[in-house]
């Protein structure tokens, strides 16, 4: 059994999860936390409780009327066609259909209707359960737009191009690119907890008046816990950068066009000269688990060495590495 920490309308909740769920349980709180976030844009604060409240109801709303279409779309897949050879069945957001259905789904996923064809959409495939994931066949869909860097994350990359250049992958240069990436990370908490001390000295000045002392206590906690709560985001952000920059060393590697840091295309295209694809898999292994692993109470900077030096160090059989054989 796993802990981790999440947070839900700006505070942190201690919960509980299955080995492996924990990258499944931090989405669905983003999502729980992007609903009430929405709420509040809409309705203004009208109550953490409520909109608290609020949100969920959304949630059950959406699962009960999930329910309801897949239960139609059974009858309709078992309807002959009068029109053509083949049916198709597209589930959006399947990620919310309710364990219920999602079990009473298994048996048309196991015996699809002849001539039929389903498609189940999800921007959480690991919110699915296991037993549907494994009845699928998993295709990824490219974003047609992606997030632009933002100034650390350049920073960082230009970095690991000058030594991408220099083809210096010792333990010395993971540790480097280690230091780098948390001194970034320590550069957006500073620019997120300015941020909200403008805010509190803002609303400070405009409420000071019609309010009593525990209002400005209970705003510093909102903020202090918000503050955690964007950095813990902008932290899982940047690390996905670096998985992106990986996927574009593994698509240079194996001669494809397509790139998500168009910017760094030569960069990533000589950084995976001379690495065997089953390192270049490796190496992205190392990020993939950096993202668990700093979701619990792991110290964040040990888990962000392992993985850089993982990540960013020497490997057997990487032919330019210093510490392989040429």
């Amino acid at each position: 059994m796993s802990h981790i920490n999440v947070t839900i309308n700006g505070r942190q909740y201690r919960m509980a999860c299955e080995e492996g769920q924990e990258v499944r349980l931090l989405k669905l709180a983003e999502s729980l936390e992007s609903r009430v976030e929405g709420l509040r844009g809409k309705f203004g604060e009208i109550g953490d409780a409520r909109l608290t409240v609020m949100a969920a109801l959304t949630v059950c709303d959406d699962l009960l009327d999930a329910g309801q279409r897949i239960r139609a779309l059974e009858e309709e897949l078992r309807m002959r066609s009068t029109t053509g050879k083949l049916k198709f069945g597209v589930i959006a957001d399947a990620d919310r259909m309710m364990p219920q259905s999602a079990n009473a789904f298994l048996k048309t996923l196991e015996e699809p209707p002849n001539g039929s064809l389903l498609l189940l959409l999800t921007s959480l495939p690991e919110a699915l359960l296991e037993t549907i994931r494994s009845r699928c066949v998993i295709l990824t869909l490219r974003s047609p737009s992606r997030r632009p860097l933002g100034l650390s994350e350049r920073v960082f990359f230009d970095a690991v191009s000058e030594m991408t250049n220099e083809r210096s992958w010792t333990v010395g240069s993971g540790l480097a690119l280690a230091r780098l990436f948390q001194d970034q990370l320590a550069r957006i908490r500073d620019d997120i907890e300015t941020e909200h001390d403008e805010r509190l000295k803002h609303e400070s000045g405009l409420y000071k008046n019609s309010t009593d002392g525990k209002w400005l206590e209970q705003e510093e906690d909102r903020l202090d816990v918000l503050t955690e709560s964007r950095y813990i985001r902008a932290r899982m952000a940047f690390v996905e950068k670096i998985l992106e920059w990986y996927g574009d060393a593994l698509r240079a590697r194996q001669g494809g066009e397509q790139r998500d840091l168009d910017d760094y295309r030569e960069a990533t295209a000589s950084f995976a000269k001379g690495i065997p694809v089953r390192n270049l898999l490796e190496r992205v292994r190392a990020f993939q688990e950096l993202r668990v692993h700093v979701s619990p109470n792991v110290h964040e900077g040990l888990a962000i060495e392992v993985a850089f030096l993982k990540g960013f160090g020497p490997l057997p059989g990487d032919r330019l590495s210093p510490q392989s054989p040429r």
